[in-house]
């Protein structure tokens, strides 16, 4: 809920504030209240407003799709960069193949905050991209060795068909 001043308060209920010190208050239709009167309809006010603000919030909940979620906001640039500069690098005959270890590699080094570590990135599920590259053209396909297997995991990226 946004906070108001006692004086923005006042103005979105047609008040104006006259006086600070003794409380004088005025309201288009020419009423009026100072000290204890104006301290009490400054609180049924604030009352009022958080009534609204809270009618408001819950006309708006609602559950959101997958589509609304924005994924941009919630991988760094720094990520998104990293793989960039390596589909610019390694993109050749229709794809690019990437290793997970280059791409952290690359993020790292173009990471802002150098406290920032690989178990953050994936914590913070960062290499979690695909869905902002497919949504741009590409085809992302990720590969980790399973059990008794022993290669990096690996990113492929293809230009999708239309």
């Amino acid at each position: 809920m946004e906070k108001l001043s006692d004086e923005k308060l006042l103005e979105h209920y047609g008040w104006t504030m006259e006086c600070e010190s003794p409380l004088e208050i005025s309201h288009t239709d020419g009423s009026r209240a100072s000290n204890t009167p104006a301290r009490l309809m400054v609180a049924c006010l604030k009352e009022e407003y958080e009534e609204e603000m809270e009618e408001l919030r819950r006309k708006n909940s609602k559950v959101i799709s997958p589509d609304e979620i924005v994924l941009e906001d919630q991988i760094p640039e720094f990520v998104i960069e990293a793989v960039n500069n390596l589909l610019k690098k390694k993109f050749m005959g229709g794809e690019a193949y990437i290793l997970q270890n280059e791409i952290i590699a690359e993020a790292l080094s173009l990471c802002p905050d150098s406290e920032i570590t690989r178990q953050q990135i994936f914590k913070n599920k960062w290499m979690d991209f695909e869905p902002l590259f497919e949504k741009n053209g590409w085809s992302v396909r990720y590969d980790k060795p399973g059990y008794n297997e022993s290669y990096e995991a690996n990113f492929t990226f293809k230009k999708k068909n239309k």
